[in-house]
């Protein structure tokens, strides 16, 4: 286990590299010129593709691992991690020129929405629960895991059978407004979710509960490069992908 005491020494570079991304889209965002565009569907529709099933099959699998308290279960981060990579996996689908000639508004609002979706199940995972609770709570997880897969299912219909949107909609269109609006929303209830994780982890110095919380925070930064970005440009792709 090493040496507990030594750990907090790294915090200030820990918070450092976990900052990069936001730095790296802030500079990107004031210095458009810098910020170049690259559209390219077939290699967006394999990356995405790929980075989301990866996603998917490590939540499935750590869907059994548990954190140290035993007043605490850690389903629904998982259930997180596969909503977030799902609506990821579903925006690279609709990806404009592979199975769809046209962007739609499924392919525009499919990440910024399975990232909000995540961060309630972010924030429920975080919450303190008696055992009892705990229990009932897993003993749902199948039907919670099932209506989660129902409603990206019936997503990727509806992605796939909708009507194209102006090329333009991912920066001022109706369906790009509204992650926008919530954006902080989703963004409240990481931290909430990272900061009850991180006091686990200096409860109980495990490794685990330290990378869920870096985890959450990653996403968080993910919602808000997803948010705020300009579509094909550098600044979004780091956001889905």
């Amino acid at each position: 286990m090493g040496d507990v005491q030594d750990r907090p020494h790294g915090s200030g570079s820990s918070r450092a590299l976990l900052s990069l991304p936001l730095v790296r889209l802030a500079l990107l965002l004031a210095v458009p010129s810098i910020d170049v565009m690259w559209e390219h569907h077939p290699s967006h529709f394999l990356l995405v593709l790929a980075v989301a099933l990866i996603n998917v099959a490590l939540a499935l699998v750590a869907s059994e691992a548990r954190i140290g308290a035993r007043t605490r279960v850690c389903s629904s981060s998982h259930s997180a991690l596969i909503a977030s990579s799902g609506f990821l996996a579903l925006h690279a689908l609709a990806t404009p020129g592979v199975l769809l000639d046209h962007p739609n508004s499924g392919f525009v609002i499919a990440t910024p929405i399975g990232l909000l979706l995540a961060s309630g199940f972010a924030a429920a995972s975080a919450v303190e629960l008696s055992r009892d609770d705990a229990a009932r709570i897993l003993d749902r997880r199948t039907w919670i895991r099932g209506a989660l897969a129902f409603l990206l299912v019936a997503w990727a219909i509806g992605s796939l059978t909708r009507r194209a949107v102006p090329r333009s909609a991912p920066r001022g269109g109706g369906a790009a407004r509204v992650p926008v609006a919530s954006a902080p929303i989703g963004i409240a209830l990481y931290a909430f979710a990272a900061w009850r994780y991180l006091r686990i982890f200096r409860a109980r110095q495990r490794m685990l509960p330290l990378s869920v919380a870096v985890a959450f925070l990653l996403l968080a930064e993910a919602l808000i490069a997803v948010a705020f970005a300009r579509s094909w440009h550098a600044s979004w792709w780091g956001g889905t992908s």
